[in-house]
């Protein structure tokens, strides 16, 4: 299944890709993006394990792999872009490599700008997530939440933030704290109603909410 993002974030991934010092030519791997009408195949390139990783950053893959019972290294946990030694893009799922739990460890990811969960078997996110200042993009939608923490309003980078299709029952007012946050979306979820202060966001360009659907 082909997962849609926003023409931007490729634009931005592709000019990652294009000036990351990391590149090498031995390993690579391919992932489908679609926006809009516009389908592109963009290769995810990783150097060798010998490259010059920051071993904070590959710890917490590590710590990922563990605890979902996964049997692989850590730069083959899902699609990864790394710039000057540090994490900035990890996307999980797309391959049909599905977790359900992160560690509290995540926070240490620093540089990271994008984190794409989305289809996997989450039920909640770490509080540590809100140490992520850098990150920008945030998908986790097609999982399992039940709640956010409070520290979600700690990412002032934030511009896209996708909770559709989960099972959360409210939205904390916390969020309203990200400043930059453009794209909200909580289609899909047992949620009755959104505090004003996020409902009423400057920032937000693109709202998409519906009353709750159906406890099971």
């Amino acid at each position: 299944m082909k997962r849609i993002y926003p023409l931007g974030l490729i634009i931005i991934l592709l000019a990652q890709l294009t000036f990351s010092p990391l590149l090498g030519q031995d390993t690579k791997c391919h992932a489908y993006i679609s926006a809009g009408c516009i389908q592109q195949e963009i290769v995810f390139c990783k150097s060798n394990e010998g490259g010059p990783y920051n071993y904070r950053d590959i710890a917490v893959l590590r710590e990922i792999i563990k605890m979902n019972d996964l049997e692989i290294t850590p730069l083959e946990l899902g699609e990864q872009v790394w710039m000057n030694g540090r994490l900035t893009w990890l996307i999980i799922g797309t391959d049909g490599m599905k977790i359900k739990r992160l560690p509290e460890s995540l926070g240490q990811l620093t540089e990271l700008e994008s984190l794409f969960l989305s289809e996997n078997k989450l039920q909640a996110l770490p509080n540590s997530i809100g140490k992520l200042k850098k990150l920008q993009n945030l998908y986790v939608d097609s999982n399992e939440l039940k709640f956010l923490p409070e520290s979600i309003g700690d990412l002032t980078q934030l511009e896209n933030l996708y909770l559709n299709d989960n099972k959360l029952l409210e939205v904390p007012a916390t969020i309203a704290n990200c400043n930059y946050l453009h794209n909200l979306y909580l289609n899909d979820n047992y949620i009755d109603g959104v505090p004003k202060e996020v409902s009423d966001m400057p920032s937000l360009r693109n709202f998409f909410y519906q009353p709750a659907k159906q406890m099971p």
